[in-house]
C-alpha cells in the first residue's frame, strides 16, 4: 500500500540536526563555564558549515565568471567602435559573442545552486531551532510553562525561526547589486 506521505529525507531528520546543534551548543556552554561567552550564532554555523562553504565557493565563482563577463563586454564594445573591420576582427567578435552567452549560462547556473543551497541551508537551520525550542519546552516544569503563553511559542518557532530563510535570499540579493 502506498503512503501519502512524502519519503523522509535524511539530512533533514530534526533528531540528527538536533543532536548535532546540542553537541556544538554544549561545547559553548563548557565555554561559558571557563568565563567566556556562549555563541549561539557560532554552534548554528557549525552545523551547516560545510554547506556554507560551497555556498561561499559558488559565489565567487559566480563573481569570477561575472569579471570576466564584463572583460569581454569590452572587447566586444572595442569591436563596434572600430569603423573598418576585418575578418579576423569579425572572427573575434563572434568568439567573444559566443563568450559572453556562455558566461551568462555559467553565471545563471552558479546563481541558481547557490540559492538552492542558501534556502537548504535555511530550512536546516530552522528545523534545527524549532527542534531545540521544541526540546527546552518539553524539559521545562509546568509552572513554568504555565507562564508561557502559546502565542510566544508559535511566534518563536514560526516567524523568528523563518527568518533564517530570509538571511539567505536577502544575502544573494546584496550579491548581486
Amino acid at each position: 500500500m502506498q503512503s501519502d506521505l512524502d519519503v523522509k529525507v535524511e539530512e533533514l531528520d530534526s533528531t540528527k540536526l538536533l543532536n548535532t546543534f546540542n553537541w556544538y551548543w554544549n561545547k559553548e556552554l563548557e565555554r561559558k563555564k571557563r568565563g567566556k561567552p556562549a555563541r549561539l550564532g557560532l554552534a548554528i554555523v557549525m552545523c551547516v558549515w560545510w554547506r556554507l562553504i560551497v555556498q561561499g565557493a559558488l559565489s565567487f565563482c559566480e563573481i569570477g565568471v561575472n569579471v570576466v563577463q564584463s572583460v569581454v563586454t569590452g572587447l566586444l564594445s572595442q569591436y563596434f567602435a572600430q569603423q573598418y573591420h576585418s575578418s579576423v576582427d569579425t572572427r573575434n567578435a563572434y568568439i567573444y559573442a559566443a563568450c559572453l552567452v556562455a558566461t551568462a549560462l555559467v553565471v545563471l547556473l552558479l546563481h541558481s545552486f547557490s540559492y538552492f543551497i542558501g534556502q537548504k541551508i535555511g530550512m536546516i537551520v530552522r528545523a534545527t531551532l524549532t527542534a531545540a525550542i521544541h526540546q527546552k519546552i518539553m524539559k521545562l516544569n509546568q509552572a513554568t510553562v504555565g507562564q508561557v503563553s502559546t502565542g510566544h511559542v508559535v511566534n518563536l518557532a514560526s516567524s523568528d525561526a523563518q527568518k533564517f530563510d530570509q538571511i539567505q535570499v536577502s544575502h544573494l540579493d546584496r550579491q548581486k547589486n
